[in-house]
């Protein structure tokens, strides 16, 4: 008996069931089962589930992962129109964000493996193709299932499906003539007016392409509060930065240090100060120029 069970085991593994003959019940629970629906419906069954793996599960993943990267691409166009007008730097150069695709030898057999699976009719497969395409489909589907609650080994779910993994972002700095004069990728070896300049460019938009769409003039919610924004900034830079989010669409309101202000006030629309009172109490009064 324990040989029997064995063998079923062997080839076809089911990790709730033993070999030994304290599993005998449930060996007998799929022997009823088979007998009371019929060994050839079981069958039918089984290849309509498999067609629907295919067909109604992978079809739709590999059209989507084709049209993601896609669609990022066509959300950062509006942005970087409007990064076009504005004068970034110094020199009053551009700044346009490119999104370079990354070629990785896992995700390329990955994508190459779902399209295999994708593709195809199943029901007309003969028995010997059909169980190997079984056999694939379930390692396939392994290594994207979503990890079970408590579950401490993980899968690949995130490395193949999240294609933000699958691209690199940077922002290039262009000149008056077009050409690319500086590639950002990270922050470091900068003034802090350039840095903030810098953020402020570059959060900006990201603001705009997750709130805003070509079809839009102004972002979905354009009110935007910065806490000691640009005090690290020159009027030049703190200038050029309100310039980039006034640009993107947003409405800046901007909370800074008393002897900050002056940067930021010829390129400020209202200018209020808050004073705090002996008693503690705060009260607002705006600032006029002289």
């Amino acid at each position: 008996m324990t040989q029997v069970f064995e063998d079923y085991q062997g080839r076809w593994p089911d990790p709730n069931l033993g070999v030994a003959i304290e599993s005998y019940n449930g060996y007998r629970d799929i022997l009823d089962r088979i007998q009371a629906t019929g060994l050839h419906e079981r069958r039918q069954e089984w290849r309509r589930r498999l067609s629907e793996w295919s067909g109604q599960d992978l079809v739709p993943l590999s059209g989507a992962f084709d049209s993601a990267i896609d669609d990022i691409e066509d959300r950062l166009d509006p942005v970087n129109t409007i990064l076009a007008q504005l004068p970034f730097g110094p020199q009053n150069d551009r700044l346009k964000i490119i999104l370079r695709r990354l070629t990785n030898d896992d995700v390329t057999r990955f994508r190459r493996e779902l399209r295999e699976l994708s593709s195809g009719v199943t029901q007309d497969l003969p028995d010997e193709e059909a169980e190997t395409r079984f056999a694939r489909l379930r390692a396939f589907i392994s290594r994207i299932a979503k990890p079970e609650a408590g579950s401490k080994g993980g899968t690949e779910r995130d490395r193949f499906l999240d294609v933000r993994k699958h691209v690199e972002i940077t922002a290039v700095r262009l000149n008056a003539g077009g050409i690319e004069v500086a590639t950002y990728a990270s922050l470091g070896g900068k003034s802090g007016g350039e840095t903030q300049e810098l953020v402020a460019f570059i959060v900006g938009s990201a603001l705009r392409y997750q709130l805003g769409d070509e079809d839009r003039a102004r972002p979905r919610f354009a009110p935007v509060f910065l806490d000691e924004g640009f005090v690290k900034s020159d009027s030049e830079f703190a200038g050029r930065a309100v310039g980039a989010w006034k640009g993107l669409g947003f409405q800046l309101i901007i909370g800074t240090p008393l002897d900050k202000v002056t940067a930021l006030e010829p390129y400020s629309d209202l200018v209020l100060t808050v004073t705090k009172g002996p008693k503690g109490y705060s009260h607002l009064a705006e600032l006029r120029p002289q």
